[in-house]
């Protein structure tokens, strides 16, 4: 996964005998500036932390954003899975 100062999300499949990615999937966001992506393991879910302060939780399967979480008033910096609970980091 891969964020960006823009309203994309982009998947990519490894390939690490060849040294190279491939962007398997895009997903649209609906605000731009993302800090950090957190792909779940069980690689059902994935979360994104946002420029504006929310943590964005987003259907792998679909694409489509199934939870929004406002974590702090500016950048929310880190999002993470530990087992299947979510983690965030946000920047003072």
């Amino acid at each position: 996964m891969s964020g960006s100062a823009e309203t994309t999300a982009v998947c990519f499949e490894m390939d690490f005998g060849g040294g190279g990615a491939a962007p398997t999937r895009t997903t649209e966001m609906a605000k731009e500036g993302v800090s950090d992506v957190a792909l779940r393991r069980d690689e059902r879910l994935f979360v994104t932390a946002g420029w504006d302060g929310r943590l964005r939780v987003y259907s792998c399967k679909k694409g489509a954003c199934i939870a929004i979480l406002k974590v702090c008033p500016r950048l929310a910096a880190v999002a993470l899975w530990s087992t299947d609970i979510l983690h965030f980091h946000k920047q003072n």
